[in-house]
Formats: structure tokens, sequence, C-alpha cells
């Protein structure tokens, strides 16, 4: 293993590398000299045994976008590189270099991730205030109704265009 972060026994997750100010007690690390463990929301997400260089992964690991950021968070701080879509819940991965020996290895360089990362929270932001915008108008009076009608439309019809698009990529990357 290249490396374990060390603190005190019970400490909680401080975000290096995610964008994020802090997780507000949220992500809870516990570590012992055999192991350190990922808590998310006070569930059990990880497991890291120091002794056999291996991690495994709980089902909860993927229950939230909150959480899937606190395990990135998490498993970067420790030096290992992953690809949470290839992990199967209740298998042990050999960690000893860094990688999960059954997954794929991300590619991209850690500037590209963290841009990634930060794109995708600013449109889950913007997509909050739109929606927040739009049930304002429907509340405020059969006119802001029918302009919220109007608006959703809009969207809809932008969104089918960006989601064929993507699929359009995913598939030519697949093939």
């Amino acid at each position: 293993m290249k490396k374990y972060i060390k603190s005190s026994p019970s400490y909680d997750l401080r975000p290096m590398y995610d964008s994020r100010q802090s997780f507000y007690s949220k992500a809870r690390v516990d570590d012992d000299k055999d192991s350190t463990k990922l808590y998310s929301y006070n569930t059990l997400i990880c497991t890291i045994d120091k002794r056999n260089d291996t991690i495994t992964f709980t089902d909860a690991y993927n229950y939230s976008q909150t959480t899937r950021r606190h395990l990135r968070e998490f498993l970067r701080q420790n030096g290992v590189s992953i690809n949470l879509k290839d992990i199967v819940p209740g298998e042990s991965y050999d960690i000893a270099d860094g990688v999960l020996a059954s997954t794929k290895i991300y590619s991209a360089t850690e500037e590209d991730i963290d841009e990634f990362a930060d794109g995708i929270d600013n449109l889950n932001d913007d997509f909050d205030y739109i929606v927040d915008g739009l049930e304002k108008l429907n509340r405020d009076s059969a006119t802001g109704r029918n302009d919220a009608l109007v608006i959703i439309e809009s969207l809809s019809n932008a969104l089918q265009s960006a989601i064929s698009s993507i699929a359009d990529k995913v598939v030519n990357t697949e093939e």
C-alpha cells in the first residue's frame, strides 16, 4: 500500500481533493492498527485491511451521490484509484500497488477528474435553482403557471437533445 492517512482513531473525513470546503461531519474514518473504515451518514461504506492490503466495500457504497463523493475522497487520500462502477460489494480487492486489481484504472488526470466533478456539481446546483424557480412560478399565478409550463417544455426538448448526444457518444466509445 502506498499510504494510509493516519490521524486519531476516529476523525471526520476532510476534503483534500474535493471542491467542497467540508463534509460537515457526514463522513467519518475509524482508524486502528489493522484497518481503516469509512462511514458515510453513520453507515459503513468500506474497510481497508492494512495487514493484507485489501479493501472491501459494503452494499451502501453506492447509496447516494454524497456517499460516492465521500468514498472517492477517502480512496484518493489513501492512494487508491478505481472506477466505482466496477465494485462488487462484499468482495475484497488487492490494493498493494494503489489500484484495485480487478477494476479499471482512471485514465484521466486528477485535474480532469476534479474538473468533471465540479461540472457535475454545478449542473446539480443549476437544476436545483431551475426547479425552485419553476415551482415558485407555478404557485404565483395562472400566468406564472403557463410561463413555467412553456419553460419546462423548452428545457425538456433541450435535455432530450443532450441525452441523445450523450447516448450516441457512449455507444460509440463502447464499440
